[in-house]
């Protein structure tokens, strides 16, 4: 016995295909998502706060080293190479850049020491060059400093690239005796370059205990994303399902087999469309029993005549000429038969040609009317024309009498002794109208949408009567052809039903 996996297990069913459709693109989603954080992290410069707090924690350590006091109390001919090489030393432990620098009363800075030596000794800088801010950058580590010094932070841009500072600065006391000196201010500042925001950057300013619970929501969400995937995968695939199953059943004869109509609008839609496909392909079959059954019936008895006839003949039982009578007219009977089915055909196939002229229609109802008359005389019946003068139609004059013959004819067979048969012509705004009325019992509304079908009788107790089911058949398609209507109005029980065939004006060949 073969096991089969579930639905959504199989790599080539549509439901399978779906759920991994959504999970990529999920996936894809999510991988965008990461992608343009990086890109615009990456593309714009960090905050400067963590900078300026790491290069504070560095001043920190400068003052810790004395170094401070060292080179602002210091003479500048005695210890002068002792504290820059001090300074070099520590930047180059700390990886910073410190810079010394004095400003004049002028408000010109100039370089005392630079130690990455980007700043030559002495070089005058613009006046403001250093955006010194007073006091320590907020929500950070405030220096504690004797009341001479004073903190300060700020940036600075050199060869455009930008510098992040933070520092101490103090203003020499004035000399109590001979002149002033020229220095208004001297500092020392640790720069860095701003660093360029980063993804990792990002993520270690959350912190561990941050990132955390944000995984855990990623994660939490790619289920329920999962969960809604195979949701919606369900919710497409299972009408197709039901498709497929009602096709596999209807393949193996059951015709009566009906798709749920659920899902999307289109699958909607096509299970719809399958269930009239599925009716109409029942009603073929059923049409196509109906004329074997038919056919058989109607060949059969004009053949068993025959074959009872000829044996006769052969017997000495009938005078010859009775028997070959009988024959004949069995034999004329088959051949109408097997004529009306093929114009039948050729009319369905459209190979049927039509011998088209000008054509007073109340004129032919007349002659058709006058001449059924005294058949139905025969069964007293009264058969009224009423044909007034109607615009002409361009139409077969042959084809048309024989509608007629089959409506007034079918009206004679089929209702009782006695009854009435009216016919009319009317002349339409577009068209005329040929009207065919009776009083007979009336047709039920099953039969009146089955009436056209090929071999197709109201009931198996009128197939006593003469006919083969076709005449309504070729006359729904005679009219058909000279691109017109026939429609049928009938209430069951007695009271009378209406054949209305209508036909344009100026039928062109």
């Amino acid at each position: 016995m073969t096991i089969r996996s579930p639905a959504f297990l199989r790599i080539n069913s549509i439901r399978f295909r779906l759920l991994i459709s959504y999970l990529l693109l999920l996936v894809l989603t999510l991988a965008t998502i990461v992608a343009a954080i990086a890109v615009t992290t990456g593309a714009r410069s960090a905050p400067s706060q963590p900078t300026w707090r790491e290069l504070t924690l560095l001043v920190r350590g400068l003052n810790r080293e004395n170094l401070i006091n060292e080179f602002i109390l210091s003479a500048p001919d005695v210890q002068e190479a002792t504290v820059a090489q001090l300074i070099d030393t520590y930047a180059a432990d700390t990886g910073v850049r410190i810079i010394r620098f004095e400003i004049g009363r002028d408000g010109v800075p100039y370089v005392v020491h630079d130690s990455d030596g980007i700043f030559e000794l002495g070089r005058h800088l613009p006046s403001h060059y250093f955006d010194l801010r007073q006091g320590a950058p907020s929500d950070q580590i405030h220096l504690t400093l004797p009341p001479t010094l004073q903190q300060v932070h700020g940036a600075f841009v050199e060869d455009e690239t930008e510098w992040l500072f933070s520092g101490v600065v103090k203003q020499p006391p004035p000399a109590l005796d001979g002149p002033q000196d020229d220095i208004e201010m001297v500092g020392i500042l640790t720069a860095t370059p701003r660093p360029s925001q980063s993804l990792r950057g990002v993520l270690n300013g959350f912190g561990l205990d941050s990132f955390m619970p944000l995984l855990q929501a990623g994660g939490i969400g790619l289920l329920v994303a999962a969960a809604l995937a195979y949701l919606s995968s369900q919710y497409i695939a299972r009408p197709l399902q039901s498709l497929s199953e009602a096709a596999q059943a209807i393949a193996g004869g059951d015709l009566t087999h009906r798709v749920p109509v659920i899902g999307p609008q289109e699958t909607q839609t096509l299970a719809e469309a399958f269930n009239d496909m599925s009716d109409e392909v029942r009603k073929t079959q059923q049409a196509q029993s109906d004329f074997l059954t038919n056919v058989s019936h109607d060949l059969k008895t004009p053949l068993t005549s025959i074959q009872g006839y000829s044996q006769s003949i052969i017997d000495g039982v009938k005078p010859p000429h009775e028997a070959a009578a009988v024959i004949h007219s069995e034999s004329l009977r088959l051949s109408r038969m097997v004529e009306r089915l093929i114009d039948l055909v050729r009319m369905q196939a459209g190979e049927f040609q039509l011998n088209l002229t000008t054509l007073n229609l109340s004129k032919i109802a007349e002659a058709v009317g006058e001449r059924l008359r005294v058949v139905a005389a025969e069964k007293d019946i009264a058969l009224t024309i009423v044909a007034p003068p109607v615009p002409s139609v361009r139409g077969d004059g042959d084809r048309l009498v024989q509608v007629l013959d089959n409506l007034i004819g079918n009206a004679i067979k089929y209702i009782d002794e006695g009854g009435e048969i009216y016919v009319e012509t009317r002349e339409m705004p577009d068209g005329v109208q040929l009207i065919v009325t009776d009083n007979g019992e009336g047709i039920s509304s099953e039969d009146m949408e089955r009436i056209f079908e090929r071999f197709y009788r109201i009931d198996p107790a009128r197939q006593s009567k003469h006919g083969v089911g076709l005449g309504l058949s070729i006359t729904r398609e005679i009219v058909h052809l000279h691109g017109g209507t026939i429609d049928v109005q009938s209430v069951e029980g007695r009271r009378g039903t209406r054949f209305i065939v209508w036909l344009p004006f100026n039928q062109q060949d």
